[in-house]
């Protein structure tokens, strides 16, 4: 069998009940769950009732493991999204980024469909303000075979959702118009679309490869989201005027070169802003423009679900998160690079996601912060099992002493054959099938979930290629880049060089350095993204990296 069957039974198991969604609780509060079992319980309850929900967990790494295991588990991966941060912007002038603006934009999409989509999010990413719901709804753009459409009206619609006319089209957010072809290359997705045209008369809607410019397949219907996270929808005349006056006054409080450089800067984004002309600095003024925007979380309606990932972290983080902003804003305003804006005008508080009606909060610990609200309790005892690092007579020592106890122990492997083989040589056999018989406490499934633990009161254990074999890397969700070249050896690369990191998207490779991890010394690509985010990247994962 496989893990995903496996956990298709968990909420049938009597001490899990709270698995089964016949009569969940508005608020529960899981307490004593080890981060190894969060994923696992949480896709037991998902697939016994699908339902539209918001993870937050610390990390974009934790988010991408999250996702590893939700599709091991069973979770179609086409509800999997990532939410990426977009607050590069507030730390300093750049392009956008636009792999990671097409994921955001596309995450956010998914929190306001209908369909029971699951969205993993950290702290940063979920508490920055965007778009509001309405805003964001009116935005959409659809596209079905057999619609007829004024082409001069649509692509005007597509520059207004911050499209940008090009040709060819290479990433997301672009477009091209060459007599009755249309090529889009849509937000959150990872190929473009070539619309083809009988006069007015939509004749097809094909995939394409934009590198080859091949065909890989027909869809029915076309799903437009914006290329922007903000838009000038409802801007009010004169918010150029009001940014110059404001950039004046605030001038006279900054040294002789700064005043002169915001009120340079000022000028060019007060122009483009009076132009409806979309810009590299114009998150910046997303406040001006979306006055009553809120965060992710304010996406979800009243009957979808929020998950938070240790609260007690996310708080520290969220905490963090807003301190550097502020620092940052505040720094780059001394300067004379934008106009002095507090911090909550672009990330919200932690305290806004108690505030959602449905919400899971998961801890290993038996404490929640206060704003996380009252709840029903649910005491879930999951507990890491140790790290034997290949010792297999200690592990079988533990294994043995759970099947003595009547553990159910499922070992989940992507080495089946293996995993056998250093099962039976501890006097351990597990079966592959539930119903061998009523003593049956020991099988083998095929999917590794990358860390195990044991629920000593539901009596079932999940054991992994981790404490099998002593390392076993779990299988990461591989991201399609079209702007990279296999990297075949670390020499390759100079510092300096732009790198795509398959999971993270664009950074500059900035050489090799050694970490000692658990008392052993260790190499990483040293690879940095807008400022603060860094990623050390183990030398044996270079098939992660291509050039950029």
């Amino acid at each position: 069998m496989r893990t995903a069957d496996w956990i298709r039974r968990l909420p049938d198991n009597p001490e899990l009940e709270f698995l089964n969604p016949e009569h969940p609780a508005d608020r529960q509060l899981w307490r004593s769950v080890a981060p190894e079992a969060r994923p696992i319980l949480f896709a037991a309850q998902y697939l016994r009732h699908p339902k539209k929900s918001l993870i937050i967990t610390a990390s974009y790494e934790r988010a991408l493991h999250w996702q590893a295991k939700l599709q091991l588990c069973g979770v179609s991966p086409g509800f999997i999204f990532q939410l990426p941060s977009g607050t590069g912007s507030l730390f300093e002038d750049s392009a956008p980024e636009h792999i990671s603006l097409s994921d955001r934009l596309g995450s956010l999409r998914a929190l306001v469909e209908d369909q029971p989509n699951i969205v993993l999010a950290s702290p940063s990413s979920a508490l920055e303000r965007t778009l509001p719901r309405d805003v964001l709804l009116s935005s959409f753009l659809e596209l079905r075979v057999g619609d007829e459409i004024d082409l001069m009206q649509f692509t005007d619609r597509l520059a207004g959702g911050g499209y940008e006319r090009t040709e060819p089209v290479r990433i997301p957010g672009q477009f091209s118009l060459r007599g009755g072809i249309l090529d889009i290359f849509p937000t959150g997705k990872d190929l473009p679309i070539r619309v083809e045209l009988f006069g007015d008369a939509v004749e097809s809607l094909r995939q394409f490869d934009p590198n080859t410019q091949r065909s890989v397949g027909e869809i029915p219907v076309l799903n437009l989201s914006p290329s922007r996270e903000t838009l000038y929808y409802g801007l009010e005349e004169g918010i150029g005027q009001y940014l110059q006056q404001t950039a004046a006054r605030e001038a006279t409080m900054l040294d002789e070169e700064s005043a002169a450089r915001l009120e340079e800067l000022l000028s060019v984004d007060a122009d483009a802003l009076d132009r409806r002309i979309y810009f590299d600095r114009m998150d910046l003024y997303r406040p001006f423009l979306h006055p009553d925007s809120g965060c992710a979380a304010d996406l979800l309606s009243e009957n979808d679900q929020l998950v938070l990932d240790e609260p007690l972290e996310l708080e520290a983080i969220a905490n963090r998160t807003e301190e550097e902003i502020a620092q940052a804003l505040d720094a780059r305003a001394r300067r004379g690079e934008i106009l002095r804006t507090p911090a909550s005008d672009f990330i919200v508080g932690i305290e806004r996601l108690g505030e959602q009606p449905h919400l899971i909060a998961m801890t290993g610990m038996g404490a929640f912060p206060s704003w996380a609200g009252q709840g029903h309790e649910i005491e879930v005892q999951a507990m890491s099992l140790d790290s034997y690092r290949g010792r297999v007579d200690a592990l079988a020592s533990s294994l043995r002493n759970y099947l003595k106890d009547g553990v159910e122990v499922i070992f989940t492997t992507d080495q089946p054959h293996r995993a056998k083989t250093v099962l039976n040589q501890a006097e351990i056999f597990p079966l592959d099938l539930p119903d061998d018989g009523p003593d049956a406490r020991a099988f083998l499934a095929q999917g590794n979930v990358g860390g195990g633990f044991v629920m000593p009161g539901a009596k079932v254990a999940f054991v992994t290629d981790a404490e099998l074999f002593g390392v076993a890397r779990l299988k990461l969700p591989q991201k399609r880049f079209m702007e990279g070249s296999p990297v075949a050896t670390v020499l390759d690369l100079r510092p300096g060089d732009y790198v795509v990191h398959v999971n993270f998207g664009i950074g500059v490779f900035r050489g090799l350095t050694k970490k000692t991890i658990e008392g052993v010394e260790k190499e990483f690509l040293y690879i940095e993204y807008q400022a603060p985010d860094k990623l050390f990247v183990p030398a044996d994962q270079l098939d992660r990296i291509q050039k950029y």
